[in-house]
C-alpha cells in the first residue's frame, strides 16, 4: 500500500478544517459542498483501492504491517477531525456540518477496513483520546439498546450481568487510558454479533444461542467460564448414576467442541483461550467420574489402577491438539531443525509417550508418525492459528 494513500483526506482535516491553520469561521455553504464532494470521491477511491488490495495479498507479515499502518493513520486523521470539531463553538453550523460529513466518510472507510482486513489488525496501541471518546459514546448507546431487549428475552440475569459488567469495565473503568485498537475491534464485533443474534432469533430461545456465540468469539472472561461450569455442574447433579453423568458430560463436551473458535479473537489475549480452559475442565470431570465408576464396579482393581495411573500420568502432558495436528507440529520442528535426533522416528519415539489428548490418554508413536504425512487442510489451519497466537504472546511478553 502506498504511503500517500490518505494524503488528500489528511490535507482536508489538517489544513482546510483545522481552526489553527485556516479561517474555518469563514466557511460558506458552497465551500462545504465542495468539501463534501471531494471527501465522498476520496472515500470511494479509498474503498475501491482497498478492494483491489484484497486480491493482491501475498506475504502475511508485510500485509499485516501495511494494513496496520494504514489503519493507524486513518484513526489519527479521524481523531484530528474530532479534535478540530471540539475546538470550534457549536454556533458555527456550516463548519460542523463539514466536520460531521468528513467524520462519517472516515468511519465508512474504517468500517470497510475492519470488516475485510480484521485478521491483520492486532495493534496493542491505545486509541487516541478524541476518537476513544467518540467510540465509547457510540458503543455505549448500542450496548444500552442491547441491554433493554436482552433483559426482556434472556431471563438469566447472571449471564446478563457478566456480559455487561465486562463491557462496561473495558469502556468506563479507566478515565486516563483508553482501550487498545484490538480491544476496540473485539467490542465492535461482540456488539454487532449480539445485534444480529437478536434479529435472527426473534422467536426462539435467546440464551441457548448467546452462550455458543460467546464461545465462538472466545469471550474468555473467568467469570463467564465459571458461570458455564456451574451451569453444567448443576444440570449434572440431576443424574444419579455415574454412567448417566459421564454420558451427559461427553455429550456437552462434544457440543462444545463443535463450536468453531473465531481465529485471532479473544476478549483478553493475556488469558488462555476459553476452548483450552473448558476442555481441561471437561477432561478432569470425565476422568474423575470414570474412576468413581471403576471403584463401584471393582474396588480392588480400581485401587491398583489408580496407583499405576498415578505413576504414568505424572509424566504426561495434556495437549489440546488432535493427533494429526500433533504429528504436523513435530514434523515441522524436525524439518526446521528446531529439535534434532538421529531420525524423525526417534523424535516421535522420544516425544509421543509423554503426550496425551482429551480424547486419548495413550498415544502410539507409530500411529502419530503415520499421521505426519496424512493430514487434512483443516489441521493445517488449526496449527497456523495456534502459531499465530504464540507469536502474539511472545510479542506481548
Amino acid at each position: 500500500m502506498e504511503k500517500n494513500w490518505l494524503e488528500p483526506l489528511d490535507l482536508i482535516v489538517n489544513t482546510t478544517l483545522n481552526p489553527q491553520t485556516s479561517e474555518v469561521y469563514m466557511l460558506r455553504q458552497e465551500h462545504v459542498e465542495q468539501i463534501l464532494k471531494n471527501v465522498n470521491q476520496e472515500k470511494n477511491k479509498q474503498i475501491y483501492s482497498l478492494k483491489n488490495q484484497i486480491f493482491n495479498l501475498s506475504n502475511h507479515l508485510e500485509t499485516q504491517i501495511s494494513i496496520g499502518q494504514y489503519h493507524s493513520h486513518l484513526i489519527k486523521i479521524l481523531d484530528k477531525c474530532l479534535e478540530n470539531s471540539a475546538k470550534v463553538e457549536s454556533g458555527y453550523v456550516v463548519f460542523h456540518l463539514a466536520c460531521r460529513a468528513v467524520i462519517g466518510c472516515l468511519k465508512d472507510i474504517l468500517s470497510f477496513l475492519e470488516m475485510h482486513f480484521e485478521q491483520y489488525l492486532i495493534s496493542y496501541q491505545h486509541l487516541p483520546a478524541a476518537y476513544f471518546n467518540e467510540f465509547k459514546t457510540e458503543l455505549l448507546q448500542r450496548v444500552e439498546q442491547i441491554k433493554s431487549y436482552l433483559l426482556l428475552r434472556n431471563p438469566d440475569s447472571e449471564l446478563n450481568d457478566i456480559l455487561f459488567e465486562t463491557v462496561y469495565g473495558l469502556l468506563c473503568e479507566s478515565q486516563i487510558v483508553s482501550v487498545t485498537y484490538r480491544q476496540a475491534l473485539y467490542l465492535k464485533i461482540l456488539v454487532t454479533e449480539i445485534e444480529k443474534l437478536n434479529e435472527i432469533q426473534a422467536n426462539s430461545k435467546f440464551t441457548g444461542e448467546l452462550i455458543p456465540l460467546l464461545f465462538h468469539l472466545n469471550f474468555n472472561s473467568p467469570e463467564f467460564t465459571d458461570y458455564y461450569k456451574c451451569e453444567i455442574t448443576e444440570q449434572l447433579s440431576t443424574y444419579r448414576r455415574a454412567t448417566e453423568q459421564i454420558e451427559y458430560l461427553l455429550n456437552c463436551y462434544k457440543v462444545f467442541n463443535q463450536i468453531p473458535l473465531k481465529p485471532g479473537a479473544a476478549l483478553n489475549p493475556h488469558l488462555d483461550d476459553i476452548q483450552k480452559t473448558v476442555n481441561i475442565w471437561f477432561a478432569q470431570q470425565i476422568a474423575s467420574l470414570e474412576k468413581q465408576l471403576q471403584c463401584q464396579i471393582n474396588p480392588v482393581a480400581a485401587s491398583q489402577n489408580l496407583s499405576n495411573s498415578a505413576n504414568t500420568e505424572s509424566f504426561k502432558v495434556m495437549c489440546f491438539l488432535s493427533i494429526d495436528q500433533i504429528a504436523l507440529v513435530i514434523r515441522a520442528l524436525d524439518s526446521l531443525r528446531i529439535i534434532q535426533s538421529r531420525s524423525l522416528n526417534m523424535v516421535f519415539k522420544s516425544i509421543t509417550p509423554f503426550l496425551s489428548t482429551p480424547r486419548k490418554a495413550d498415544l502410539s508413536w507409530k500411529s502419530v508418525r503415520t499421521k505426519a504425512y496424512n493430514y487434512e487442510e483443516s489441521d493445517k489451519t488449526t496449527v497456523i492459528n495456534m502459531l499465530e497466537k504464540i507469536i502474539v504472546w511472545v510479542k506481548e511478553s
